[in-house]
């Protein structure tokens, strides 16, 4: 069911995913790519109270996770350690949730689309401590939190920006954007710069010290539902009509780039994490795509069900993905991409090679993070590697979340003496280095 449906709001715009991250990417068409995560391994689901139509998604300090529920007028609380809901707090009779944020405290912060109010909620008692009245027929849509505690909130029905500053129980005077403009969603940049994405006349507006100093003109008919930025401030935006993601470079007026999706798969959340990976869900091929850095192509994706029909995501600090969907009530985390861990063993044989020489077989155990992971080792008669080093061959750990072994040879070791040697793990994040093991060459 089009939760579109659901208010005069949303008859009008459609549906809107707001989701934040932090570094650098790009979205490209999706087809044939790899899973991401494969079922039970790194794939948990958490199911909802029957009709909960869960629009949005956030993550808090301490890490748990929050769903707001269109359907049922309520958010709930998922443990992350369990996978399950330990509390659901009920919002105002026909309130219909559509965007939720946490601030840097915990407090929980909810837009409520159909009453032109935001909730504040104590992530601890997960009780109301006050409902913050918007002008009427405000119909927000997204919402975030600045660090500084301050929440801004899209207003589509009024074309504005409404700020509550933190612990303040009314907000300022909303600030007004373009005629027509169709805000969806917002994002606060880390130097507190802020974001509007304005569906209806396809832009970006910028603000800066209380001022819109510039917008950024999206191609003909983009409609921007969702935005995200980097810690650099470039901005993405998906683009649910035209199946794009647009990537704006830092300062500039227009878009940088426009990568297409495939046809009809209605992009509604986006996020970017802190190692440079961006993250889409697909509304209506159920999916959750990944796209490398510097990759001009979805490079891996995860099914969410055939009828997931996920509308916003949030990542953690960790990088894990959190969706919320519509159209089985459920949230779906997927174990994101992070640098290699790697642990050096200890030595395993030693065997002649010539009279003289001797070769040495490495170990090591690896941890690939979710992406491919190059593996050598290097082995050096220093102990910092700075002279005479030589590796050994590199091997493949396919991607994937469980430990691995890997082993290898020193060769050509004089016999009777002392080397060092540690193992090299290098994915799309980092090169990660083991502790430093002996080999004594007898």
């Amino acid at each position: 069911m089009d939760v579109a449906m659901h208010s005069t709001a949303l008859r009008r715009a459609g549906s809107v995913a707001l989701a934040v991250g932090l570094g650098v990417g790009v979205i490209g068409v999706a087809g044939t790519s790899p899973a991401l995560a494969a079922e039970g391994d790194s794939v948990r689901q958490t199911l909802l109270a029957a009709s909960s139509e869960p629009l949005a998604v956030a993550v808090g300090p301490n890490g748990f996770v929050y769903s707001a529920n269109s359907g049922t007028d309520s958010v709930s609380r998922i443990n992350p350690d369990t996978g399950l809901v330990d509390s659901t707090v009920a919002l105002p009779e026909n309130a219909e949730p559509y965007g939720i944020a946490v601030g840097p405290d915990g407090l929980i912060y909810v837009a409520n689309t159909n009453i032109d109010s935001v909730s504040r909620i104590n992530p601890h008692t997960m009780r109301i401590i006050d409902d913050i009245p918007l002008p009427a027929g405000s119909i927000p849509y997204g919402l975030a939190v600045a660090a500084n505690g301050t929440v801004y909130v899209a207003n589509y029905g009024t074309d504005s920006l409404s700020v509550i500053p933190a612990d303040a129980l009314i907000p300022l005077d909303p600030i007004a954007l373009e005629p027509d403009a169709g805000p969806t969603a917002v994002v606060v940049g880390i130097d507190g710069s802020v974001y509007v994405a304005n569906h209806d006349n396809g832009s970006v507006a910028v603000l800066k010290e209380g001022v819109f100093p510039r917008t950024i003109t999206l191609p003909a008919d983009t409609k921007p539902r969702a935005i995200a930025v980097t810690v650099d401030g470039t901005v993405y935006t998906a683009n649910r009509t035209m199946n794009t993601m647009s990537v704006i470079d830092p300062g500039s007026i227009t878009s940088s780039r426009t990568v297409s999706f495939a046809a009809g798969t209605e992009p509604r959340g986006v996020g970017v994490d802190d190692n440079g990976f961006a993250y889409i869900v697909g509304h209506d091929t159920s999916t959750l795509y990944r796209i490398n850095r510097g990759s001009d192509s979805a490079d891996a994706t995860t099914g969410l069900g055939g009828d997931a029909q996920p509308y916003g995501l949030a990542l953690t600090s960790g990088g894990d993905i959190y969706t919320a969907n519509s159209g089985n009530d459920t949230v779906t985390r997927v174990k994101g991409v992070t640098a290699p861990t790697v642990t050096t063993l200890k030595l395993g044989k030693v065997k002649n090679q010539t009279k003289r020489k001797r070769k040495a077989k490495l170990r090591a155990h690896v941890y690939a993070g979710g992406l491919t992971t190059a593996v050598r080792f290097a082995y050096s008669p220093k102990k910092d590697f700075s002279r005479k080093t030589k590796t050994t061959a590199t091997k493949s750990v396919t991607a994937g979340y469980t430990r691995e072994s890997v082993t290898g040879w020193a060769k050509g070791l004089k016999r009777g003496k002392k080397y060092f040697f540690r193992a090299l793990a290098t994915n799309e994040v980092v090169t990660t280095a083991g502790k430093v093991k002996k080999i004594k060459a007898k």
